[in-house]
């Protein structure tokens, strides 16, 4: 398992296994927001040099572009297959903003092996891309809908009794616009009118909604609990 970032990267998403080693490349730069192909070439030098892959019979690519354009090369180089994982990301930052990626990022969907999406809405906003429509008919063979996976641990201590204050949301996860989580903040704030003892637990931090998302909870501090995930503070 290959991971690129920066040093904060190093060690955060390991765990003891006896089939997996853990490969940290600590090679990401400021500049690489912008020369989306020079992060590629450092991506895939750094994977040649320390990664066999006489070892390797398939890849799975976490994103179109950044992983999928590394996936793409070697599979065109080796014939090694891969799966592709659309992510919001992909959405909101390549596909809005960087047009000049797009021929790239068409053609790690067509030579890829299978495209996943986590959500149905983030297939349907995908598909609805000016840069895909044109491809959808050609790719949507391939399409898997596969939602993130929840640990054991949630599903072996279940609570099935009934609870007497059904009152309490909770939000985990990145800021991002896509995630609209302003809006649910909001909601939650109008209902404080109707159900007084509303209450809503904010896990997550990140993304570009983080400051208003911080700036309502501090306005209106009675109804939320903000817990700060220091894995979104990364970068």
């Amino acid at each position: 398992m290959l991971t690129i970032g920066r040093q904060e990267y190093i060690g955060i998403n390991a765990f003891e296994s006896l089939d997996t080693n853990f490969v940290y490349a600590n090679i990401k730069k400021p500049y690489h927001k912008y020369l989306f192909f020079e992060k590629i070439q450092s991506g895939y030098d750094y994977l040649i040099k320390h990664v066999d892959l006489r070892d390797i019979n398939i890849v799975h690519a976490t994103t179109v572009f950044s992983d999928g354009a590394i996936a793409l090369r070697l599979n065109k180089l080796y014939g090694i297959p891969y799966i592709v994982a659309v992510r919001t990301s992909d959405l909101t930052g390549f596909l809005a903003k960087a047009p000049h990626t797009w021929p790239i990022g068409i053609e790690v969907l067509k030579r890829s092996s299978a495209i996943v999406f986590i959500s149905e809405s983030l297939r349907r906003k995908f598909v609805k891309h000016i840069a895909l429509r044109p491809f959808v008919k050609e790719l949507e063979h391939k399409f898997v809908l596969q939602p993130n996976g929840i640990d054991e641990s949630w599903l072996e201590n279940i609570v099935k009794q009934k609870r007497e204050n059904n009152n309490n949301l909770c939000y985990i996860g990145r800021f991002d616009k896509i995630k609209n989580v302003p809006r649910v903040v909001d909601a939650v704030i109008q209902l404080r009118d109707t159900i007084p003892g509303v209450h809503m637990d904010i896990v997550g931090g990140g993304g570009c909604d983080l400051e208003k998302i911080k700036g309502m909870i501090d306005h209106y501090p009675n109804p939320f609990h903000y817990h700060l995930y220091m894995l979104y503070q990364v970068g």
